[in-house]
């Protein structure tokens, strides 16, 4: 029998419950904030991966 490593539903379960936690006082206007920001937050922290990821692959076409 395999025993998992890694239970992607259980990770989204945790995700939504820390969330809820964060907003489940906020008014909709705190709440759009809050969206707002994380949304930003993604958008960075993409833009570094993207670029780490391009450098990573440059790196290696130049070696060969």
């Amino acid at each position: 029998m395999k025993v998992k490593q890694f239970d992607c539903v259980e990770m989204k379960c945790l995700g939504s419950k820390k969330i809820y936690e964060e907003i489940k006082n906020m008014n909709i206007e705190e709440e759009l904030i809050y969206w707002q920001e994380a949304s930003k937050e993604l958008v960075e922290i993409q833009a570094v991966v993207l670029k780490t990821t391009f450098k990573r692959k440059l790196n290696k076409a130049n070696k060969k």
